[in-house]
């Protein structure tokens, strides 16, 4: 396991882009790999930013913001008191695709409290199964990492390089995935050049942050990985001011946006959890420059893309997930203008900035009634099975969450009828069910295993 005492939280001066957690306490904890650390909750630049008050989701109660998702759908449509149908429409509208671009002619640069931080509302889309989705990048890095885990190779050709994001340290300093490292060198404490491939391997025991590691644990029920993400599988259809070139390091799952040197396609370097498109099974993942870029794919606003956290060692300058167009060595990076450029060794210390997919659908079934009483009915459908004695068919008239309960944390029903045991779908002795999804779907909504859950 590599030494990550060199990772610190930047207090540092304020500029460019600065926000208040609105709703919440004054300051929140963060621990990083030096302990403890108290992050402070920054001043509001009120005429930039529309910061939605409050936190989008109760963990500890298992509780959706309503107000907030309403605020959501407000900032995106530019309705007042909209709704979840408000926001289907205005995608529709939109040809599926809502820009950061678009939020900003409706409202403003919108924020969002999630999970205790502050998160840029970049883009409106939908996933794989048709859930839309809200694409959210973190508002302000405060912490700092190493792209890659101290060291670097000018060769190009060799299976892992220290810009390759799938095997990067600073992938797995937010995912735990295994990591490319060197014999001799530390992540955060050398820049040790590489020419000699045997001395290359795969770390397997991960560098998390725990801070990275409480946020996925208790908030990925609600996060779309990007291979369920159609546009970062494939990209746009159409061609975008940066080309959408084949030649694609640490693209979008197949495509970046940018033109690459020849022999820049690493679409075949690494293996399994490190294989080129392997970070697409992350909840939490570095965007690249063709998503966050001035003329990118989200539209965002130089406001957006500044990192506040001015300090020493590069805070001010965040990370992308995007390889340097020429080598094997250089990065790209946010810098503290809000231009993206690339130049800067992966070796060297940024803001870590990472993005998610939200599932506003899923959460708008936890903030909105269904149209048909689905427990009523599946009682019914059991009871009707016990009763004949025959097998009763149930197809599900639309998605189907649990909801917050004191006694089982979320229950799908009241446990007096026949279809319902501690807050679990039961199907009793004597009773035989076929169950339909009918194109939905089911979910208990818990974030960890639960005893009979």
């Amino acid at each position: 396991m590599e030494n990550r005492k060199t990772f610190k939280a930047e207090n540092g001066k304020q500029r460019g882009k600065l926000f208040a957690i609105l709703g919440l306490c004054a300051s929140f904890l963060c621990t990083l790999t030096a302990g403890a650390v108290t992050l402070p909750v920054q001043a509001a630049e009120t005429e930039r930013a529309n910061t939605i008050s409050g936190e989008l989701y109760d963990k500890d109660n298992a509780r959706i913001n309503k107000t907030v998702l309403s605020g959501i759908y407000s900032a995106v449509t530019g309705k007042s008191e909209a709704t979840y149908n408000d926001l289907k429409t205005e995608l529709k509208t939109k040809g599926g695709a809502i820009t950061a671009a678009d939020i900003r002619t409706a409202s403003a640069d919108t924020l969002v409290t999630f999970g205790g931080q502050l998160w840029d509302l970049t883009y409106i889309s939908k996933d794989s199964e048709g859930n839309l989705i809200a694409t959210l990048w973190l508002g302000d890095g405060v912490e700092t990492a190493p792209y890659s885990a101290g060291w670097y190779t000018s060769n190009k050709n060799f299976k892992y390089v220290g810009n390759f994001y799938s095997a990067s340290y600073i992938r797995s300093y937010l995912n735990n995935t295994p990591y490319a490292q060197a014999t001799g060198a530390t992540a955060g404490e050398t820049t040790l050049a590489v020419t000699d491939e045997s001395l290359i391997s795969i770390n397997h025991d991960g560098a998390q942050a725990e801070k990275w590691k409480s946020f996925i644990s208790s908030y990925s029920g609600f996060l779309v990985q990007p291979k369920n993400v159609p546009w970062q599988v494939s990209g746009p259809s159409e061609n975008s001011l940066y080309g959408w070139s084949i030649n694609c390091p640490n693209s979008l799952l197949s495509i970046e946006g940018l033109s690459f040197a020849d022999g820049m396609n690493y679409s075949g370097k690494g293996s399994g959890l490190t294989a080129y498109s392997a970070w697409g099974e992350d909840f939490v993942w570095l965007p690249s420059v063709a998503e966050i870029g001035g003329n990118g794919f989200w539209k965002t606003s130089e406001d957006q893309r500044i990192n506040s956290s001015a300090g020493t060692d590069d805070s001010d300058t965040a990370w992308v997930r995007s390889a340097g167009t020429l080598d094997s060595v250089l990065c790209y990076y946010i810098d503290n203008d809000g231009s993206t450029t690339k130049g800067y060794g992966a070796t060297n210390t940024k803001a870590v900035r990472p993005a998610i997919h939200f599932n506003l659908t899923k959460a708008a079934g936890l903030t909105e009634a269904p149209e048909v009483d689905i427990a009523a009915l599946w009682n019914s459908a059991v009871q009707e099975s016990l009763d004949s004695g025959k097998q009763v068919t149930f197809s599900l008239p639309c998605n189907w969450y649990a909801q917050p309960d004191s006694t089982y944390t979320t229950s799908f029903g009241d446990d007096s009828g026949a279809g319902f045991d501690k807050g679990r779908l039961f199907v009793p002795t004597g009773a035989n069910i076929k169950l339909d999804l009918n194109g939905y779907s089911i979910d208990r909504m818990l974030n960890s295993e639960l005893t009979e859950g």
